[in-house]
């Protein structure tokens, strides 16, 4: 029996900062989606998955953006750098993972991306005293050399919140998580993107990640259904 597949690909990015949960979404989607779910719907069983995540590690891009959020104390700092690391690891991200992904009709799930840099760097530029249409505009004319998914996900959690898992977890803070106000105005310009891009070309759901994750699951399933079945 042939396997059944997507008839095309599709590809959407979870975002949010760090502690937010979005890693746990995206593990519990890809469990739903490798049919280790018993609730699994037919139509979304055994397709092709592909999880990535960025940064990535198989680009030079990618490990110096590891190595300078590893080792930086100041989150102000290397914004413009950060900028172009990031959409240079991006580019060659979606040529050689994410595209071809894609033409093989698979669904890809896209752990952080464009709008990251959106909220990330554009915080870094606004406090490194960039005015802050300038800098969004910068981020915005580097974002259209490059694919968009077809839709994103932000897991929208305040950042003392985010700060507290990730302790709780034993995980250690990096560059930006050093800076609770820092982190916080990140979170705020992750829910201004709604505003500021145009709807047409960014379609973002947001969903609270303060509440427990079955719900969070339900709800950006719910949305990945009402996108799957729209096509």
């Amino acid at each position: 029996m042939t396997k059944q597949k997507l008839p095309r690909g599709l590809w959407f990015d979870i975002d949010g900062i760090d502690g937010a949960g979005k890693t746990t979404l995206v593990s519990l989607l890809h469990r739903f989606f490798c049919g280790l779910d018993d609730s699994v719907k037919m139509e979304f069983k055994k397709h092709p998955i592909v999880h990535t995540k960025e940064p990535t590690y198989i680009t030079e891009a990618g490990q110096n953006i590891r190595r300078i959020l590893q080792t930086d104390s100041n989150p102000v700092e290397n914004g413009e750098l950060l900028l172009n690391l990031y959409f240079e690891d991006r580019k060659i991200h979606q040529d050689k993972l994410i595209t071809p992904a894609l033409e093989q009709r698979c669904l890809v799930i896209n752990d952080r991306g464009e709008l990251s840099s959106f909220a990330y760097q554009w915080e870094q530029l606004k406090q490194a005293e960039i005015d802050q249409e300038k800098a969004f505009d910068m981020i915005f004319e580097r974002s259209q050399k490059v694919k968009r998914p077809s839709f994103y996900i932000v897991i929208d959690t305040p950042a003392d919140i985010a700060i507290e898992r990730m302790r709780r977890e034993g995980r250690g803070t990096q560059k930006f998580e050093k800076d609770l106000a820092f982190l916080e105005k990140v979170r705020k310009n992750y829910l201004e993107l709604q505003v500021k891009l145009p709807k047409e070309k960014y379609n973002i759901k947001v969903i609270s990640g303060n509440q427990q994750k079955e719900q969070v699951f339900q709800q950006a399933l719910a949305y990945f259904k009402g996108e799957y079945y729209k096509r």
